[in-house]
């Protein structure tokens, strides 16, 4: 049932139980109504009336009396009125008063004494009008009017008793119904008070217990617990209520997980939205910089664009000297010497510009081995003794005994030095002195760890020290205070910055002007051994060729610039070797099957074909996956190459000595055998097949064991050897080797997934040729097999 039906009910029962006694209340009253109805109509006013006959009787008797005594006109008068009020009472009680058919005879009785009253003082008033002596007259009165009177007096004490009795019948009739009525006023009263107590009882139990249930559901919800169920099987409006509350706060959690999110959104925002701000800050700042810098760079280029042109236009000039003009051979061989130091000095810009390049990019590739700086140190000096000597400058370099080695990029490294003396040699006075320097330091705040530091000393021009910051800024150069400014882009000071920084190594500056000044750079220590185990240092020999009869062999040249085939024909035909040539990936292919060349030279920018694509159908065909394949490319992605299976990677322009020793060794290799062993065939079955692809003969060994049996069959060239595995581990098995003199100069890598304290050293002690970690690339393993195994046919 309905809420609204139940109220409606109880409205309406207690509406009838109130006509109920309404109309109990209107019946009681009708009574006592018509009870006072009775007294007002008859009972009084008959009362009223007798009394005013009454006093009206005696008045008029009384003024009659005084007019025949004293013949005092106004009394006949006053009696006259007297007697005609009498009369108009009589009259008006029998209009109004009058009705009651029981009592009409009485009433008549009555009305007959008032007139015989009336006219016996009528009477006597005329007599005395007609002269009649007062005495007969008085006399008369006792005979006439007088019994008159006292019949009247008698007859309205009589009415007015009766009026009396009945006024007291009536009183207590009206007591009795008034009590009656009063009872059951009371007994309706009550009744309905209980038929109302058990009808709210029952409206409101099946009202307030689901709206308690309900209020208390709400103060679930406002903790905070919008699981709460207040559902109820009442199918009133309450119990719809709490239905429709319960698919409310259904919403409600679904909206607070929506808020809740939303919020996080917001505070995500508006952490972002304080990132966004503190990156526009940075932008702006950024933004100031980068006009500094397009500044600096319209200075940088400025200076670039002339320090191109100069080389640049004195190649063409001699270049144009020597075609247009027969000179003697002296002056054309100064002349070509000329040309050749420009093509240097423009190869070395052109060489700093992509360097810069790449480092800003994020591109550079980075070679990290372990090597001894002396060799690194004469190196440089070599490459810088002849503009040395042009100033007659004089280049010395101290050697320190048992010099740590450090972790570098042989090249980089040789670059950074390279880069120092050239400075020193370029702001030094002719004859003036340089001195290079190493030593070792404890590094700063770590007493554990040790740094080699290199110094290059000059007695030049010197820096101010306002500008000790800016030699290594990019885009930046510090001239001299004194004098004009240098030639130079001054690109070297912040290259040799990025290298050294890369290695975990600092570079820095101490000068005086007209004193000279001191570049200093460090790296740290690589490893630390006893000065007993610590190999003596080497220079690294120059490589020289070996073979005897290069005729036969054949190397085909793919490249699309018709300049760059007719070079690389003509040194390769220089050295001894049939050359073809290919200008587009297509022909490359052809060419290949064709002809089967013992190397392939390979640019990677072609018009059809990359030189990529063509490396991975060529490794990819079982007649050409043999085929050396070295690639001279200006880009440098040396990752990728490696990966599809090339051999070796030069970036152009190329230094033509170390191109011709690359292509010695390439055609030397002659298909060398590798044993791999190692207990994880993923991993061989990985190495093996770049192996393969780099024209090795591979085989496979996975225990020490099964190592040393096929050992003993087939005489490997080199051998890959894991350190931990089952049955023998890679130290027992290089022993038993060593101590076999049919075995003992196998080359031996070994390699290991775990760092173990001295384990290079310790493999170096025993007889290994070098010791890889699995976790570094896999490009440098595969460097190392290419490096040990061209060193056979090097001297």
């Amino acid at each position: 049932m309905k809420v609204r039906t139940k109220l409606i009910l109880g409205f309406s029962v207690i509406v009838v139980l109130l006509w109920g006694i309404g109309w109990f209340a209107i019946t009681s009253f009708g009574n006592l109504n018509s009870q006072f109805s009775a007294v007002e109509d008859t009972v009084l006013p008959g009362t009223l009336a007798m009394k005013d006959v009454e006093n009206n009787a005696n008045k008029a008797y009384d003024e009659t009396m005084a007019y025949i005594l004293t013949d005092d006109t106004q009394a006949r008068e006053a009696a006259f009125l007297y007697l005609s009020r009498l009369q108009e009472i009589l009259d008006s009680y029998f209009t109004q008063v009058a009705t009651d058919t029981e009592k009409l005879q009485a009433d008549l009785a009555m009305a007959t004494k008032i007139t015989d009253f009336n006219f016996s003082l009528e009477a006597l008033i005329q007599q005395k009008d007609d002269g009649v002596d007062p005495d007969e007259l008085l006399r008369r009165n006792q005979i006439t009017s007088m019994p008159s009177l006292l019949a009247l007096q008698q007859e309205v004490s009589t009415r007015i008793d009766l009026y009396t009795e009945e006024l007291t019948s009536i009183k207590t009739d009206f007591n009795k119904t008034y009590k009656r009525s009063q009872q059951a006023l009371y007994f309706s009263i009550g009744l309905m008070t209980l038929l109302a107590i058990i009808g709210a009882t029952i409206i409101t139990r099946s009202i307030v217990r689901p709206l308690h249930a309900l209020h208390k559901g709400t103060e679930i919800i406002a903790e905070g617990n919008l699981e709460c169920k207040l559902g109820t099987k009442a199918k009133d409006e309450i119990g719809q209520l709490s239905r429709a509350f319960d698919q409310m706060t259904q919403s409600l959690n679904s909206s607070m997980t929506s808020i809740d999110s939303l919020n996080s959104e917001i505070a995500e925002r508006k952490k972002l939205e304080k990132q966004i701000q503190k990156q526009v800050e940075e932008l702006k700042l950024a933004n100031d910089k980068l006009m500094e810098l397009d500044k600096m760079k319209d200075t940088f280029l400025s200076t670039v664009s002339h320090e191109l042109r100069t080389p640049l236009t004195s190649i063409k000039s001699f270049a144009e000297i020597l075609l247009t003009y027969d000179e003697d051979r002296d002056t054309q061989r100064e002349f070509l010497t000329i040309i050749n130091d420009e093509s240097d000095r423009l190869t070395k810009l052109i060489n700093d510009f992509l360097d810069l390049s790449k480092i800003e990019a994020g591109r550079m590739q980075w070679e990290t081995v372990e090597l001894s700086l002396t060799p690194v140190i004469k190196q440089a000096i070599n490459i810088t003794q002849a503009i040395a000597k042009e100033k007659t400058l004089e280049v010395s370099f101290t050697e320190t005994p048992n010099l740590p080695n450090v972790f570098c990029d042989k090249d980089r490294l040789v670059q950074v030095v390279t880069n120092l003396l050239s400075n020193a040699i370029k702001f030094n006075p002719e004859s003036g002195e340089i001195t290079v320097k190493t030593e070792v330091v404890a590094e700063k705040g770590k007493q554990d760890s040790s740094m080699v530091v290199t110094s290059v000393s000059d007695s030049g021009i010197g820096i101010a020290p306002e500008d000790f910051g800016a030699v290594f800024e990019k885009f930046k150069q510090v001239g001299d205070t004194l004098t004009d400014k240098p030639k130079g882009t001054g690109l070297g000071l912040p290259i040799s910055k990025e290298i050294i920084e890369h290695y975990g190594g600092e570079i820095w500056v101490e000068s005086q002007l007209r004193k000279g000044s001191t570049f200093f750079f460090s790296l740290p220590v690589a490893k630390r051994i006893e000065e007993s185990e610590m190999p003596e240092p080497h220079e690294e020999e120059e490589v020289v060729e070996v073979i005897k009869n290069k005729k036969g062999k054949k190397i085909l040249v793919v490249d699309d610039e018709e300049n760059i085939r007719i070079f690389l024909s003509h040194e390769f035909k220089r050295k001894g070797y049939t050359v073809f040539v290919a200008a587009n990936g297509k022909e490359a292919l052809d060419m290949a099957r064709k002809q089967h060349p013992d190397l392939i030279t390979l640019d990677v920018q072609m018009p059809d074909i990359s030189g990529f694509d063509v490396t991975s159908v060529l490794k990819n065909d079982n007649d050409t996956k043999d085929i050396p394949i070295l690639i001279l490319s200006v880009i440098e992605d040396k990752d990728r190459a490696y990966k599809l299976g090339v051999n070796d990677y030069m970036t152009k322009p190329v230094d033509n000595e170390e191109l011709l020793n690359k292509v010695n060794q390439l055609i030397s290799k002659n298909r060398k055998n590798i044993l791999i062993v190692d207990d994880d065939k993923s991993l061989v079955k990985s190495v093996r097949y770049h192996l393969e692809r780099r024209g090795y003969l591979v085989s496979a060994a996975y225990d020490g064991m099964q190592a040393l049996e096929m050992i003993e069959k087939k005489h490997p060239d080199l051998i890959l050897l894991d350190i931990m595995m089952p049955v023998i581990d890679g130290f027992e098995v290089i022993k038993t080797l060593k101590a076999d003199p049919d075995t003992a100069s196998i080359r031996i890598v070994l390699m290991t997934g775990i760092e173990i304290d001295g384990g290079r050293v310790k493999a170096l002690s025993i007889g290994a040729t070098d010791l890889i970690n699995k976790g570094d690339n896999f490009n440098k393993l595969y460097e190392t097999v290419d490096n040990i195994l061209m060193d056979e046919v090097s001297v």
